[in-house]
């Protein structure tokens, strides 16, 4: 069945069209008729046409605007044109619009039999290419998760990895260079019998396949199979700086997934994802991701987060000084020099995103409350010497803007330092 627009505002020319196409092709199409370029739009929308023939002349909308329009909701739109006028004058417009055919009028039985059997050609040829695309893609489909994998399975065996790393590139069409494994864990339940890795990985292997699916809505990653209570994930990236740089939305991202899966599954679940390495060094990353799973008990972790040193003494309580506490030290011996969270972390071994956070949840502050708060203290000491005046303090305690460190005091202490500075002389003489 073809759906047919017949588009001409005289009504004898779309009445002959119909005798012609329904004497010549009964039962094979469905017609409907629109008299306005407007009419032609909205029937458009509903009507979904494979086949239109286009008066150029109608009132308000044009058929060629008309045509362009029909065209932006439905490429793949057979379009025909009409027309009493010489056609040299719509020439260029109908090669842009990829038209079929111009028809003149008066036309006769034969042209619309021939046009509407080469139009009905070229439905049937763009139905079947449509075909071959979905009966590829359902192929694919059931193919993919057993390349995927393989994939996984040649990074964690190494047997023959770096001959078969192209290979797997081309097929799952990873155009990227490098990128980073990515391990999402199943916990066991501690008030059930199927406790630890075994039993969790029972429970969740009859769900696997929705697994799959919630972690590729997700995240655009590469999924492996299920492997006792774990899931092994590649994720591709351009370089090192950009693993860094997207590392904090893609934990987001991560921390979302485990909300979805332990919805979705009933089971708790934990990520840890390793830093970014080449294809043919993959097998690092999945060795450091497994490792941020052992040292941490975080639903996230990646091991960029873990400090350095880590893996001499994998017991937290062993550690002698936590990460926020290297970043309050940090801070104070260096809040006269224009740091900033990035140094912080640096200097610490850990990502920017993962010493935020710790750093708010060990302290109750961020670093730049916690630093900007330290810089007030040492400025209202600084105040009590007469020598220091308000720009020699400005400079003492981090900033190199008087204006700017004014404004800053006040919002923290309420008034100016200058007001501050008066009032701490105004004490000391009564």
């Amino acid at each position: 069945m073809y759906k047919l627009l017949l588009a001409d505002d005289e009504g004898i020319v779309t009445d002959s069209l119909r005798f012609i196409i329904e004497k010549k092709f009964p039962d094979k199409c469905e017609i409907e008729v629109a008299k306005t370029g407007r009419q032609v739009i909205e029937m458009a929308e509903v009507f979904r046409p494979d086949i239109a023939f286009m008066d150029i002349q109608m009132p308000g909308i044009n058929g060629i605007e008309a045509m362009k329009e029909l065209k932006k909701s439905n490429s793949s739109i057979v379009l025909i044109i009409m027309s009493a006028y010489d056609k040299f004058d719509y020439a260029r417009e109908a090669i842009n619009l990829n038209v079929l055919d111009y028809l003149n009028k008066p036309f006769n039985k034969e042209m619309i039999v021939d046009v509407l059997n080469r139009a009905m050609a070229k439905i049937d040829e763009l139905r079947e290419k449509r075909s071959n695309e979905l009966l590829i893609m359902e192929k694919m489909e059931s193919v993919i998760p057993m390349i995927e994998s393989g994939f996984i399975y040649s990074i964690l065996f190494q047997e023959n990895y770096g001959n078969e790393a192209d290979k797997y590139r081309t097929l799952l069409g990873i155009e990227k260079t490098q990128g980073y494994m990515m391990i999402i864990e199943a916990r066991g339940e501690n008030d059930k019998e199927d406790t630890g890795p075994v039993g969790a990985g029972i429970r969740i292997s009859p769900q696997y396949e929705r697994i799959r699916e919630l972690i590729k809505g997700r995240l655009n990653c590469i999924v492996g199979p299920l492997l006792s209570n774990k899931i092994i994930c590649f994720v591709s990236v351009k370089d090192d700086s950009q693993d860094l740089s997207e590392s904090a939305s893609f934990i987001e991202q991560a921390k979302k997934l485990t909300g979805d899966l332990s919805e979705k599954t009933g089971t708790e679940f934990r990520i840890g994802i390793g830093p970014a390495r080449p294809l043919r060094s993959l097998y690092e990353s999945y060795s450091l991701a497994l490792e941020a799973l052992s040292f941490s008990e975080g639903q996230v972790v990646h091991a960029n987060d873990l400090p350095k040193g880590h893996r001499m003494s994998a017991d937290p309580s062993k550690r002698t000084e936590s990460t926020a506490e290297v970043a309050k030290r940090y801070i104070e011996e260096n809040y006269v020099k224009d740091i900033s969270l990035d140094d912080v972390a640096g200097y610490a071994e850990v990502s920017p995103y993962y010493l935020s956070r710790i750093f708010k949840e060990e302290t109750g502050e961020t670093f730049m409350e916690y630093l900007t708060s330290l810089r007030m203290k040492k400025a209202i000491e600084l105040m009590k010497d007469p020598e220091y005046s308000i720009k020699d303090i400005c400079s003492e305690v981090g900033y190199a803007d008087p204006n700017y460190f004014s404004r800053i005091f006040k919002k923290s202490e309420g008034v100016t330092p200058t007001e501050y500075r008066e009032k701490i002389l105004l004490k000391e003489t009564r």
